[in-house]
């Protein structure tokens, strides 16, 4: 009898834990529910609001109002509201509040909710007559290797400052095999690349503190003395790489400290947003992740819906938000990678397998699966939760294989 009470707790405490679990991914959903909102338009007496969406759980509600200046989303609302329920995929929604007075300016906000949970945005400021200006996005830069596209057995690097204004400059010719950006701080990883590189083929590891110089100098030669590095990722001054044994290095300040073995594994690829570190282990086929690449106490990550079941997967990290294409060639996203929920975005026009990717905020590029570097394309978009379908992609031209963007 004491066991079976035993039992009964047990599943008591399980469905507890389980229906806990239902309410934190419901509020996680309600936090991704209504994103980018922004006035688009107004008339003498309308004012309309835009935002992107998904993806959602079923029969999440949505409400646009507006109200006085000062109101709150709680207050009486003038005019007539527009509500409706939320699509489950990724969209783009636009609601028009009507009704409202002639020549005056109003708080608008957007609220959700789903059952007890609700999450209220805004206010987004209006003036009815008065067209809204939008709010750039100040564009990432990027940097690039195309493997020898002009020089058979070298690679070509460039950097396109900002990434769809600028050009493309060509920085130096050299066997590079991976590049990273940080700010205005690039680095380049010598050698072939390949994740089973010949231990005495070890790679030369050099940095620029001025990639917006006209001609970079990567004059800074970081120690790998012992270590065959096959992949790196720079954030700020820190510096992580995996070698060809599948361990991971890692140090705070590439300026003062050398590199330090900080995990062993079967890692391959790395991806680093200090202090926190993603990486990909490639014989047990799974994402690790740790919130201190210092002392990592490597996690595995939730990765439903992809296939890790090779190693041609690339992985990118900035702040909580996390980017992946996996063996199919498949991009994924997260806002927060240590609560994945996993979006498959759309792929770019005439393209169905991806590789490389890069993120940075929300910026991201990727680059498609062509064997012929002549032929491989990059595609970017400004911001990866406004992905709808194809269209959403810019191709910024470029036959790059390793790249790097990062906010200037």
């Amino acid at each position: 009898m004491r066991a079976l009470r035993v039992i009964t707790l047990f599943i008591l405490l399980s469905c507890a834990a389980l229906l806990a679990r239902g309410q934190e991914e419901s509020e996680d959903r309600i936090l991704l529910s209504v994103r980018k909102a922004a006035v688009v338009n107004t008339t003498s007496t309308n004012v309309t609001v835009g935002f992107y969406t998904g993806p959602n759980l079923s029969k999440v509600e949505f409400l646009v109002s507006c109200g006085p200046v000062n109101s709150t989303c709680t207050d009486p609302s003038s005019g007539n509201d527009t509500a409706g329920v939320l699509p489950k995929a990724v969209s783009y929604i636009e609601a028009t509040v009507t009704g409202l007075a002639e020549n005056t300016t109003y708080w608008c906000y957007v609220s959700s909710s789903i059952g007890k949970v609700s999450k209220c945005q805004g206010p987004y400021v209006a003036t009815t007559g008065v067209s809204p200006t939008p709010v750039p996005i100040p564009q990432a830069n990027l940097f690039g290797s195309n493997f020898g596209n002009n020089n058979p057995g070298a690679n070509e690097i460039f950097k396109k400052y900002p990434i769809v204004d600028g050009s493309y400059v060509s920085v130096l010719i050299e066997d590079i095999s991976v590049v990273s950006l940080s700010g205005n701080t690039g680095a380049i990883l010598g050698g072939p690349p390949g994740r089973r590189r010949n231990l005495m083929a070890a790679a030369s590891l050099r940095i620029s503190a001025n990639m917006s110089a006209q001609t970079p100098q990567f004059d800074t030669t970081i120690d790998t003395t012992g270590v065959s590095l096959v992949d790196i990722s720079l954030s700020g001054n820190a510096l992580a790489g995996v070698d060809f044994s599948g361990s991971l290095y890692y140090t705070s300040d590439y300026s003062t400290t050398n590199l330090s073995l900080v995990a062993q594994g079967n890692f391959s690829k790395v991806a680093l947003s200090d202090p926190s570190v993603l990486v990909f282990d490639d014989e047990e086929f799974s994402l690790n992740y740790s919130d201190d690449a210092e002392c990592p106490s490597l996690s595995p990550v939730n990765t439903t819906g992809m296939d890790l079941s090779s190693s041609d997967v690339y992985i990118s990290l900035s702040g909580a938000g996390a980017a992946v294409t996996d063996s199919n060639g498949t991009l994924f996203y997260t806002p927060d990678i240590t609560a994945p929920i996993w979006t498959q975005i759309p792929f770019p026009p005439g393209i169905s397998v991806l590789k490389e990717v890069s993120l940075a905020g929300k910026q991201l590029v990727v680059v498609d699966s062509s064997l012929d570097p002549s032929g491989a394309s990059v595609w970017y978009v400004e911001d990866i939760t406004m992905v709808v379908d194809e269209n959403s992609w810019t191709s910024i031209g470029g036959a790059l294989r390793s790249v790097s963007i990062s906010e200037p």
